[in-house]
């Protein structure tokens, strides 16, 4: 009796498996490693797209607001100040851009889903969405770590909360007088949209994810959602 449930455990598991081989319908396993690979590879290759325009525009990563806030400076005596401090910011929010990778791919990792295949069915950037989601306030942490230890043997931390608290003063949005805080908004919010447009493309260039089940299950329920569509 023993023998015969064994044998019905494995003929039922195999004829699972067998109807899933004829159907094409990935695994569980390939599912999960097609959407952390949109992840991955939209945030990395965004990464080494921010490290080439910087070299281009090294003012990409800074806000909006950063040059009303350092205009403050002038009103405390310290407006020489105010070009260099850009100059080092814009070079030094691209060293702890470059830095993000260890804590992207930890964070992709640890990001938690309940239905891959809709993720997969889902809208050109579902994927980095579900991470923007799940990590933008850790990444704006570190990120702002990183930039602060950088930032450390200048002037920078000394001039920019005086500026800031000026700025405040007046101001109908406040914005942090810590500089990695402020800058890590923007820097975090450039890498997702970016990240964003990168897994666009990437849907609709499956190949380039590179792994062979990650493309398969990306095709299948691609299919699965054109057939939906119909």
């Amino acid at each position: 009796m023993k023998r015969f449930l064994i044998f019905t455990l494995i003929l039922s598991f195999s004829s699972c498996q067998s109807m899933r081989m004829l159907s094409g319908k990935p695994s569980a396993a390939d599912v999960d490693l097609a959407v952390r690979q949109l992840m991955s590879s939209s945030v990395f290759q965004t990464i080494t797209t921010i490290e080439r325009l910087q070299s281009e525009n090294p003012e990409m990563l800074l806000p909006e607001e950063l040059r009303p806030v350092l205009q403050t400076l002038r009103l405390a005596g310290y407006g020489n100040q105010i070009d260099n401090i850009s100059q080092q910011l814009a070079t030094y929010s691209g060293v702890a851009m470059s830095e993000l990778r260890e804590v992207m791919r930890e964070s992709i990792a640890e990001t938690s889903f309940r239905d891959g295949a809709a993720i997969l069915m889902g809208g050109q950037n579902t994927a980095v969405q579900v991470l923007r989601n799940n990590s933008v306030p850790v990444v704006q942490r570190r990120y702002s770590s990183l930039l602060e230890e950088q930032l450390q043997d200048t002037d920078i931390p000394t001039y920019f909360p005086i500026a800031a608290h000026a700025y405040n003063l007046f101001a109908r949005e406040k914005i942090p007088t810590q500089v990695g805080d402020f800058m890590a908004v923007k820097a975090v919010d450039v890498l997702f949209n970016m990240a964003g447009h990168r897994e666009q493309e990437l849907r609709n260039s499956p190949r380039e994810l590179g792994e062979d089940a990650a493309i398969r299950a990306l095709q299948y329920y691609q299919k699965q959602q054109q057939k939906q569509q119909r």
